[in-house]
């Protein structure tokens, strides 16, 4: 490299999060609380359809009904953060999503002796 040659300056870093206008507004609601929101939210879905399954057994009864439900949940999870900007609502219903399946399995390893 020449004496002369100019120094490049460092790469632009990304901007990894959407620019906020001047009409942006903060939530009101704290984000522990949208959290819990999304996390009970799940709860009511799987209530919902065990429910469900519960009135109509029938085999596919509770895939169809799981799957109906879990969807209208997500889209609810987008509409909170899109028009009221709850940014914690869908990772309270993935963490309830994520211990709704552990929990069970725990359990059944307690049971059955897997974790002595």
């Amino acid at each position: 490299m020449a004496a002369e040659d100019p120094i490049d300056p460092p790469p632009r870093t990304l901007d990894y999060q959407r620019p906020k206008g001047d009409d942006w507004v903060p939530p009101a609601v704290p984000k522990w609380i949208q959290a819990t929101c999304g996390f009970f939210a799940w709860l009511a879905v799987l209530g919902i359809t065990v429910g469900i399954t519960y009135l109509l057994p029938s085999g596919e009864t509770f895939i169809v009904s799981m799957l109906i439900c879990t969807a209208s949940l997500i889209a609810f999870g987008q509409f909170m953060h899109r028009r009221y900007h709850w940014t914690t609502f869908a990772p309270g219903v993935f963490l309830s999503i994520g211990l709704s399946i552990l929990v069970p399995i725990i359990g059944i390893g307690i049971l059955c002796g897997f974790f002595k």
